[in-house]
């Protein structure tokens, strides 16, 4: 057989079946990182943060602790991944919104904060508590905790300003701020009980605080404080 014809031959074959080769699986650490951060997750709602063991995400997943530490080196990793995972699920919903008519905009934005999909996640408030608790010790965390919420509170404050143009971007920050202080805690109290007697209290409570900008009210000198 002619050598430059074997040669031509083998160079016009694929990469990975030359010299008797298969082709190799497609890597799997786009599935595989959500799978660990969700038995994270899983592990802290069952056992706490402290009983959450890199031993334990592995035995949920059925894989070796050596693999659990290959795409996140420690337990703070894991931490600060669930973290991103909770805040990045709220805030990749709540972008649609500013896309939703002007005039109903801040219909949608209330709905979503006191009848969102989360209230069907209420398990989250456990890990989100554990992680809040330990922000109490360690001072990473808590730098972590208040970048993910100062995200959420700008996040807010542009859904609020496409809702209401000619306020303020001052006031639409403070009535996001608000807002989401008086979601947070309602998810929370969903999650506990007392909610469920006063089902409309704090989306009634909310409304006010949006109708506030309505008239591109502003936040005056006084009532600002130093951030």
């Amino acid at each position: 057989m002619n050598p430059a014809a074997v040669s031509q031959a083998s160079a016009s074959r694929p990469r990975g079946q030359r010299a008797g080769r298969k082709v190799g699986r497609p890597s799997i650490a786009k599935d595989r990182r959500p799978q660990i951060v969700e038995a994270f997750a899983e592990c802290v709602r069952r056992y706490g943060l402290h009983g959450a063991t890199v031993e334990r995400v592995a035995e949920l997943l059925g894989i070796s602790r050596s693999l659990v530490f290959h795409y996140f080196g420690d337990t703070h990793a894991l931490v600060q991944a669930v973290t991103q995972h909770v805040f990045s699920k709220t805030e990749n919903r709540l972008l649609p919104l500013l896309e939703a008519p002007e005039l109903r905009r801040a219909e949608a934005i209330l709905d979503f904060l006191f009848q969102g999909p989360h209230y069907a996640e209420l398990q989250d408030v456990v890990v989100m508590a554990e992680i809040t608790s330990l922000a109490g010790r360690d001072k990473r965390v808590r730098a972590m905790l208040a970048r993910a919420w100062e995200e959420g509170i700008e996040a807010m404050a542009a859904a609020l300003q496409s809702a209401f143009p000619n306020a303020n971007a001052e006031a639409c920050r403070s009535v996001g701020y608000a807002l989401i202080c008086l979601a947070e805690q309602n998810w929370w109290q969903t999650f506990i009980g007392p909610a469920a007697r006063c089902p409309r209290a704090a989306r009634d409570a909310a409304e006010l605080l949006v109708r506030s900008l309505v008239n591109g009210n502003t936040v005056s000198p006084e009532r600002k404080t130093d951030r």
